[in-house]
């Protein structure tokens, strides 16, 4: 036995995986990300409305964004952008005091 290492590998052969392999394929590359702009819906005022009265009457989000065209998340969102909760209640108080008359 020797102390001095002699691969066993042929030249040859380590010539050819060098081509086909590298270990800087394996780099974390910056990927080029497409965003696309997407057209914004703005809530009207009858549409705020209906939401309010909706909302008042117990309606879920998904009745809600059924009957107004539009997702269940972007009711949430309406009435949270346009801090509709005060609204909301008052809304729910007059329709609790209209039915006790």
């Amino acid at each position: 036995m020797s102390i001095i290492f002699k691969p066993k590998i042929p030249e040859t052969f380590q010539a050819e995986v060098s081509k086909t392999f590298s270990f800087g394929s394996g780099k974390m590359q910056s990927s080029k990300v497409k965003t696309v702009k997407r057209e914004q819906m703005y809530w009207s005022e009858l549409e705020i409305t209906k939401l309010v009265e909706l909302r008042s009457l117990k309606v879920s989000f998904e009745d809600c964004s059924t009957l107004l065209g539009r997702s269940p998340s972007s009711c949430s969102g309406a009435i949270v952008q346009h801090s509709l909760y005060g609204a909301i209640a008052k809304s729910r108080k007059a329709f609790i005091l209209e039915a006790l008359k």
